[in-house]
């Protein structure tokens, strides 16, 4: 038998706000929904696939998805790429691992998070279980990521004192997401938010940097934590109320409101920004401007002397010349990206391979790399991830490239017509054309589907194409 939870204390400051939150979560129909809203949920729902898609094989997914079994067999969810289903909480744990094993995702910068791998698994594997409505689950992906944005931001105020991963925040989304799926009442709703924030994954993402390791920000541990709570919640278990924040640094933090007051009508999904290379977005700005030099100049790899990066605060922490794991080279690591660039002209899913760690072509020129910091630079943290990088040739030659707005940004030509170039190529290379065409369809007449049938029919496609040497 269900067991009623302990109710709130209407005067506690922390419930009113998570009161704010309650609301437009068990409040928000599809139909307030703008249509431009509706349209970046397919964007980001496309991208997030091509992610998805491409780190099927890679260690860290070997290794992540290697603890299904762990789940039970009851046939509930699909997994992207796998046949048979899976408990629905085992496909909310794999999604996101998938989700996030490149750093290929979008990413929202007032949240230092990356909603998609851990919105997207939530809403699927809950409306997979449930069969929901495909409208229904476009709303609880803006619910998601509304939720994420907000939280993220207000954690986000305290980075650079206690940096955590984008894990922390994305309790808050889960929960949110799973919480209303389930179709919950207001009151354990609440308390599934309550629940989330006492397990928050506080992980020390620096250190992640710092050993090239595959825990990074903790965003499915966040997915799978915040799903976990939805569920305690559905059954009775309690909590302190929620803060929608850090409770370790904010019980009751008053300007929180101020955040909240904008849920239904400023909407975090219509700006995100999306990746063109699989590398944490703080390599972004110098991978961008050696490109350019690259295309202004025909510089060639054996002229290269000396690479000057000049930078924020955190993007020095990405100073590995020759990292161990591919994790190292894609989250540790800003002179192997940039070296891998000079060597095969560009930098991709491709590069990512165990093999080029020890390439010497690219650890010579990684060795190449300096980095310092930029104080005008850093200033437009994190609002901005910039860079200035100047190329010296061998001949003396110096060239000299600063970016402010990495390609991707909201509203920018990547985010309008790359994506769907990214997709393409790494759905149709992974699954083939046939499933990449239809996939693509499914997801731009998402709210207008019957059901989501289709849709994980396609996602169980297995790739044709696995890299042998450390897939």
């Amino acid at each position: 038998m269900k067991t009623q939870g302990a109710p709130m204390d209407p005067g506690d400051k922390a419930s009113r706000n998570a009161g704010l939150a309650v609301s437009y979560i068990t409040r928000l129909q599809f139909d307030e929904i703008p249509p431009q809203t509706v349209k970046m949920v397919k964007c980001c729902l496309m991208d997030y696939f091509s992610a998805c898609i491409a780190g099927i094989g890679f260690p860290a997914s070997k290794s992540g998805l290697g603890i299904l079994g762990s789940f039970g067999r009851k046939e509930e969810a699909t997994v992207i790429g796998c046949r048979k289903k899976v408990p629905a909480i085992a496909a909310v744990w794999a999604n996101a691992l998938l989700g996030n094993v490149l750093d290929f995702e979008d990413g929202h910068y007032p949240s230092l998070s990356h909603p998609a791998s851990v919105v997207f698994p939530v809403a699927m594997a809950f409306s997979e279980k449930l069969n929901v409505d495909p409208k229904e689950l476009i709303t609880t992906v803006v619910i998601g990521y509304d939720i994420l944005g907000r939280s993220g931001a207000l954690m986000a105020r305290k980075y650079r004192e206690r940096t955590h991963g984008f894990g922390a925040p994305s309790v808050y989304a889960a929960a949110a997401v799973a919480a209303r799926l389930l179709g919950l009442e207001r009151a354990r709703v609440e308390m599934a938010l309550g629940v989330a924030g006492c397990h928050i994954p506080s992980i020390p993402v620096l250190r992640s940097n710092e050993y090239g390791a595959m825990t990074k920000g903790g965003g499915p541990w966040g997915a799978f934590a915040g799903s976990m709570s939805a569920l305690l919640a559905a059954e009775g278990f309690t909590a302190p109320p929620a803060t929608l924040q850090d409770p370790f640094i904010s019980g009751d933090d008053e300007s929180a409101v101020s955040q909240l007051l904008t849920l239904g009508t400023e909407f975090a999904i219509d700006h995100v920004y999306f990746k063109r290379y699989p590398a944490c977005r703080w390599a972004h700005a110098p991978l961008d401007a050696v490109q350019a030099i690259m295309s202004e100049h025909a510089v060639r790899p054996d002229q290269v002397a000396d690479i000057l990066v000049e930078t924020f605060q955190e993007a020095l922490s990405l100073a590995q010349k020759a990292p161990k794991t591919i994790e190292g080279i894609e989250f540790s690591s800003i002179p192997m990206p940039l070296a891998l660039m000079l060597v095969d002209g560009e930098f991709g899913v491709d590069q990512l391979s165990s093999d080029r760690l020890e390439d010497p072509k690219v650890l010579q020129i990684a060795s190449k790399v300096r980095m310092i910091l930029d104080p005008e630079l850093d200033k437009m943290f994190p609002k901005r991830r910039p860079a200035r990088v100047t190329l010296t040739t061998c001949g003396g030659a110096a060239y000299t490239k600063e970016i402010l707005e990495v390609h991707g940004e909201p509203g920018s030509e990547f985010a309008k017509v790359g994506i769907t170039e990214k997709f393409f190529r790494i759905v149709t290379s992974r699954f083939g054309e046939n499933v990449a065409n239809r996939l693509h369809s499914a997801i731009q007449n998402l709210d207008h589907l019957s059901s989501l049938g289709e849709l994980f029919d396609l996602l169980k496609t297995q790739p044709r194409i696995m890299r042998e040497q450390d897939r």
